[in-house]
């Protein structure tokens, strides 16, 4: 049996925009807007979010340069 990356022990919860908007709160427009703050990736024109976990340390507390 050939085994793929999408493996279980190998997922990654993503987010997408929307769904980032609706847990911070905040238009899909201010999302795009700080995609990258966010740590956001661009993928085929699709942007895509770390987990829930991974995206709340990084808004409250990834210090500031």
């Amino acid at each position: 049996m050939r085994t793929t990356p999408f493996h279980k022990e190998y997922q990654y919860d993503m987010m997408t925009l929307e769904e980032v908007a609706k847990y911070l709160r905040k238009s899909p427009s201010w999302v795009y807007k700080h995609w990258k703050r966010l740590g956001g990736k661009k993928l085929g024109g699709s942007l895509f979010f770390p987990s829930k976990e991974d995206l709340y340390e990084r808004v409250f507390f990834k210090e500031k340069k």
